[in-house]
């Protein structure tokens, strides 16, 4: 397969294309043509396919078992998102696990943990018993991010990225109509894709509580997120 190849850096390139690594590709796929009704001045047929496929790699870049390629959009540029393993399929998603947001009683604040004291006046520490999000513990906040501490260690670095999803699906297909009545003829498809996961990136950017991003419309969910 054509592959995005790493190369030492002595080349001076990172990546280079060439004509090296293998995948095998394997499924079934089946098609269904039929004359619904033929008449004088009206006629309906349609067409629908369903393909089952899988694939496999079998081999990389040189000796390499796996490859990781990150998502080129915004501030996510030095994210990998994208894995391909020996063994696996290509096209999985690769990154952390989402676990929710710091809550509250995940801290304690000074005056031993006092309710009474206004969240704006609180020192928030997270607990010592609670994994970190990647940042210290200083200076993160409940309503924060949290992921799964895979192999816990008590905080999130890349160590804990695992496939989360899959870019292929189980199966995918259409649906083709053609009607014609006398001299009109009118024609839709429906397609599907079942199964696979997609990067929501409008989510990303319409959602997220940045700064820079307070002079724009948010989508309507924004409305409910967390708040002390």
């Amino acid at each position: 397969m054509l592959l995005r190849a790493n190369v030492p850096y002595s080349t001076g390139f990172q990546y280079i294309y060439r004509n090296i690594g293998r995948v095998k590709n394997e499924g079934i796929e089946l098609s269904l043509n039929t004359v619904n009704i033929k008449k004088k001045n009206f006629q309906w047929e349609s067409n629908f396919n369903i393909s089952f496929n899988k694939n496999k790699i079998l081999a990389l870049s040189e000796d390499e078992t796996r490859l990781l390629r990150p998502v080129s959009w915004g501030n996510y540029g030095s994210t990998n998102l994208y894995i391909a393993e020996l063994g696996g399929p290509i096209g999985q998603f690769y990154g952390l696990i989402w676990d929710g947001l710091y809550q509250i009683e995940d801290f304690t604040w000074q005056d031993n943990s006092d309710p009474s004291i206004p969240h704006a006046d609180r020192a928030y520490m997270l607990k010592n018993t609670i994994p970190t999000n990647g940042s210290t513990r200083s200076t993160i906040r409940p309503g924060d991010i949290k992921y799964v501490d895979v192999n816990e260690d008590g905080s999130i670095s890349s160590k804990d990225n695992v496939v989360i999803g899959r870019g292929l699906p189980i199966h995918y297909g259409g649906f083709n109509n053609n009607f014609t009545y006398k001299n009109l003829s009118l024609n839709f498809l429906l397609q599907w894709w079942y199964a696979n996961d997609i990067m929501n990136v409008n989510r990303i950017y319409m959602e997220e509580n940045e700064a820079n991003r307070s002079a724009l419309n948010h989508f309507a969910t924004y409305a409910d997120r967390w708040t002390y």
